[in-house]
Order: C-alpha cells, then sequence, then structure tokens
C-alpha cells in the first residue's frame, strides 16, 4: 500500500470531519475516536433507519473521493457498557473493511 505522507493524511481527516459535520443532524454527535476513527452517536428507532444513516454518510464522504468502513450498531436497552457497544461497532467496521 502506498502512503502519501502525513500532510495528505491530516488533508484526508480534516475532509472527513467536514463532510461528517454536514452529514449529521443536529441532535447527532459526530467525534474523532483515534488516529482515522470516528464515532457518531445518533438517536434512532430502528435497524432500518440506522442503516439508512450508514448509507448518507457513506455516499457523502465518498464523493471527497474517501474510502470509509463504517461499522453500526444498534444499541439496546441491556445493561452493556459505552465501551461494549464502541467495540462492537469496532469489530464490524472491520469485517466490512476485510470484505
Amino acid at each position: 500500500m502506498m502512503s502519501n505522507g502525513h500532510l495528505a493524511g491530516d488533508q484526508a481527516l480534516r475532509r472527513l470531519g467536514k463532510a461528517l459535520e454536514e452529514t449529521v443532524r443536529e441532535s447527532d454527535v459526530a467525534a474523532r475516536l483515534s488516529g482515522d476513527e470516528f464515532v457518531m452517536l445518533v438517536a434512532i428507532r430502528n435497524l432500518e433507519q440506522l442503516t439508512q444513516i450508514a448509507e448518507r454518510v457513506v455516499d457523502r464522504i465518498t464523493k471527497d473521493d474517501i474510502r470509509v468502513s463504517i461499522g453500526s450498531v444498534l444499541m439496546d436497552d441491556s445493561a452493556q457498557t459505552l465501551e461494549y457497544w464502541i467495540g462492537e461497532a469496532d469489530r464490524r467496521m472491520y469485517e466490512n473493511k476485510n470484505a
């Protein structure tokens, strides 16, 4: 894999951040988790809405010629911790990335 250096990576992260900013609703939260990983907290009611939001984000980001892999989870009323849900989303992101 060829790298274009830190400057290109920084520019891509800025474009990605701007794309997320333009895509999320006022009630949503998007934040950089670490490195090239971002997290979004979105209030939705079902898996269909989750899929629509993920597709909207991918469509917007790919317009900037940035490739992304998304791992999404629909949190339920279980007593799982936030760390659990982030880990589950991360696991699904790697599944999508390697598919």
